[in-house]
């Protein structure tokens, strides 16, 4: 196949949340195309319900997630019920124009309500 062409990777979460994120070869997208180790262990976390940390730590606030690649974490957190999240990355995979995009295609928790700044 084309060594440029997207994929897209679904990552079920704990709490029986699902991510579906759309990656891309270095070649096309750098940085910021890809699903970072940090950025599924980040997305694990956020998803455990914890009184450490967790859904907790994100319910019902800001998120500004830099250097998200490809926005796993920020979905992630978006989807425990985050008030609002940005993502934010290097280059053309961010977007159109370099810089902050919000959690395209995240879908709340049951029981959360959807986040502002999400699609």
């Amino acid at each position: 196949g084309d060594p440029l062409c997207d994929d897209r990777r679904r990552f079920r979460l704990p709490g029986a949340a699902s991510a579906l994120v759309r990656t891309l070869p270095f070649e096309a997208g750098g940085f910021g195309g890809s699903v970072w180790d940090a950025g599924i262990a980040l997305a694990v976390w956020l998803s455990l319900d914890s009184p450490d940390g967790g859904r907790a730590a994100v319910a019902n606030k800001r998120v500004l997630e830099l250097g998200s690649g490809a926005g796993l974490g920020g979905i992630a957190a978006a989807l425990v019920g985050a008030a609002s999240v940005v993502l934010s990355d290097y280059g053309e995979a961010a977007g159109e124009e370099e810089g902050a995009r919000p959690a395209a295609g995240a879908r709340p928790a049951a029981g959360t309500r959807p986040a502002a700044g999400t699609r």
